[in-house]
């Protein structure tokens, strides 16, 4: 019974226990991301802080140029000065800029590809862009894993003069091939190195001379703190779909970003004159003239380029411009909870959460295993105390509260609350209580069905089984009808027979009796040596209680003479009996102790119906079978009664009217 008392407390340690093992597994995380993904897809798109955008390598660029990759650097020196003439507060590259490029063959077989930098570039091209970067840029770098090693992958020699500010561009997918989370930093030779966003923040945006810090769980950078997890990521706020960071000014309707084309001058780039021809028409190109077009405008008017536009309107004003490639064949391109998107603007994602203050914070994982064990203990106590489609019905609504809230900790707090560990101990919590319920069920089915066979009929004890709450213990009030059944002189006939006859006969005639309680819906309380307690009306309501206890006991006077008939025959002795019958209320129930089961009934009622009974020895009636008024209440439009007297019995203040039952229509 103790453990009974505190197994929903056992049941809730083993099964949080039993969930924080799982949470360790990669199957366990796959469908905790798929989780994460759904809440993205309903959160819907947050406002950015304006202060990033792209400008893409587009196929727009590619094609306009003619060029094949990679680009001539003149390019690049041209668009870094005409962005930072549209006001740009700073460029980030997330294009590579490496010496040598090499490539895995056959049997590890290294072949050098010539440099990519441009012989053709003229020194002062060189020296620009030298001087542009030194200024204003961060350039990509990466640091490449081999077996037990590490390679760090630097701009070029020419772009390493100026000792520019350098970011990691590196970024890992999980397991499912969906982009989550973000690298904060690496070490290597005992450097610590951060990816372009961080490092564009502490650039730009921090105002601070202090390079970041770990603080604990945190990358402190100025006065913010990025939360991250162990492998120095965290999980990217990303804003909406990709083209949140793109053109605002809409020159070309079917672009996302602001085209690299859009941003190279021929008068300052150092490509041969063969290719002049290109820039012929760059000012007022179809697609412009087309955008130009749905805005109501004459293209026929429009002198400027969209750079000279661009430059005028300070597009880019105080504002950090992403460079990369969103070229399909650059294998840049990511799935991401909000759908593919290309690397530059994962990058300029992070930033921009970081300039919002909307990065996303990991709940402290204690609080998380301690909210979970109070909430399993909650469950398992409710399940516990109450029905399985009760709990059922508290698990449903638990869950959409939960979810909810992790919507609401995600979309207001940009806190990131664990759900599956949550799903997994309420679920689990409530199967394992479905399963005891129905083990403890089938053996309370049991034990009605042995307890109660033999007194009652197999249609009540089905009845009964499938209605187990019928079956009150601890006593409860119902309205029902109380036979009893006493052998006449029993004393005296024991006295003149043997044992073994006295127990044959009795045998016999309490065997035939039963057969007749059975069959009309008789439940037999009791044998107390040759009298028979039968209740009617429980454990199974039964509305005809009493018209079922008067034909029992007409039956069982049927029976009996058929008995006579028999024993005479056989030369053996008859006896004869007594029958008094009740209705009314009654307290019933287990009224027995925790360690013996007695379904039993008591009250006043039951009492007057053995005193009914015992009563047929001072008339001289013709069935032996005694009735009170209470029960003729109830069976009178049936009944056929001979009116006895008013008798006063112990317990009753009034005298109460008594008949003899003779026959039932």
């Amino acid at each position: 019974m103790k453990y009974k008392k505190f197994r929903f407390l056992f049941i809730a340690l083993i099964v949080v226990l039993l969930v924080e093992i799982l949470s360790w597994s990669k199957i366990f995380g796959h469908f905790e991301a798929k989780l994460y993904d759904l809440v993205f897809s309903q959160r819907g798109p947050k406002e950015t802080s304006g202060k990033v955008t792209i400008v893409a390598i587009n196929e727009e660029t590619m094609q306009s140029l003619g060029l094949q990759w990679p680009l001539p650097r003149s390019l690049y020196v041209n668009a870094i000065r005409n962005i930072k003439k549209a006001g740009a507060k700073g460029i980030v590259f997330d294009i590579q800029f490496p010496d040598i490029a090499k490539i895995q063959l056959g049997d590890d077989e290294l072949v050098e590809l010539e440099s990519l930098i441009n012989e053709s570039l003229k020194e002062d091209d060189i020296q620009l862009g030298v001087t542009s970067v030194q200024d204003s840029v961060i350039m990509a770098s990466k640091i490449e894993s081999f077996a037990n090693s590490k390679r760090f992958i630097t701009p070029n020699k020419h772009i390493s003069k100026a000792n520019p500010d350098l970011g990691l561009v590196s970024i890992y997918t999980d397991h499912d091939d969906v982009l989550r989370h973000y690298p904060l930093f690496e070490d290597y030779h005992g450097q610590t190195y951060y990816s372009l966003a961080v490092k564009a923040y502490y650039k730009y945006f921090s105002n601070t001379n202090e390079s970041p810090s770990v603080k604990g769980n945190s990358l402190v950078v100025g006065d913010l703190a990025v939360n991250f997890i162990n492998n120095r990521s965290s999980i990217i706020n990303y804003k909406d779909k990709a083209g949140a960071f793109g053109n605002d000014f809409k020159v070309n309707a079917n672009s996302k970003y602001y085209s690299f084309i859009d941003f190279i001058n021929k008068e300052e780039t150092s490509i041969s004159s063969e290719e002049d021809d290109f820039f012929s028409d760059i000012e007022v190109s179809p697609e412009v003239q087309e955008s130009l077009q749905a805005l109501g405008m004459n293209p026929e008017l429009v002198e400027k380029s969209n750079l000279d536009r661009y430059i005028e309107d300070q597009v880019f004003k105080d504002k950090v411009v992403f460079i990369g490639s969103t070229l399909q064949e650059h294998h840049d391109i990511f799935n991401t909870p909000v759908g593919l998107m290309p690397g530059v603007e994962i990058h300029a994602n992070f930033l921009d959460s970081m300039l919002t203050d909307q990065v996303l914070k990991y709940v402290n994982p204690y609080w998380i295993i301690l909210s979970l064990l109070l909430i399993a203990i909650l469950i398992s106590y409710l399940c516990s105390k109450v029905s399985a489609t009760r709990s059922l019905l508290f698990i449903i609504a638990f869950l959409i509260l939960q979810y909810s809230s992790t919507m609401g900790a995600f979309k207001y707090s940009n806190l990131v609350i664990p759900q599956l560990q949550y799903m997994l101990v309420s679920v689990i919590i409530y199967l394992i209580f479905l399963v005891l319920k129905y083990v403890e069920e089938q053996k309370a089915k049991k034990e009605i069905r042995n307890t109660f066979e033999h007194y009652m009929s197999n249609e009540l004890v089905e009845e009964l089984v499938s209605n187990p709450e019928n079956l009150t213990y601890g006593g409860s009030v119902k309205d029902i009808s109380v036979l009893f059944s006493d052998i006449r002189s029993f004393t005296t006939y024991t006295e003149s027979h043997s044992m073994e006859d006295t127990v044959s006969m009795l045998r016999e005639y309490l065997t035939e009796m039963t057969k007749v309680v059975i069959d009309n819906k008789g439940i037999i309380d009791k044998f107390v040596g040759d009298e028979i307690m039968v209740l009617y009306g429980t454990p199974v309501e039964d509305k005809e209680s009493a018209i079922n206890a008067c034909r029992t006991a007409l039956q069982m006077r049927v029976r009996l003479n058929e008995l006579h008939e028999k024993w005479r025959a056989e030369g053996k002795d008859i006896f004869e009996i007594g029958i008094g019958v009740n209705s009314g209320k009654a307290v019933v129930g287990n009224l027995g102790s925790e360690q013996v089961f007695d379904y039993t009934a008591i009250g006043d009622n039951i009492n007057l119906g053995a005193r009914l009974e015992a009563l047929n020895k001072n008339y001289d009636t013709e069935t032996k079978i005694i009735i009170s008024e209470f029960t003729l209440e109830r069976v009178k439009d049936r009944a056929i009664v001979e009116y006895l007297d008013d008798v006063k019995v112990k317990g009753k203040n009034k005298a109460v009217k008594i008949y003899n039952l003779k026959e039932l229509n």
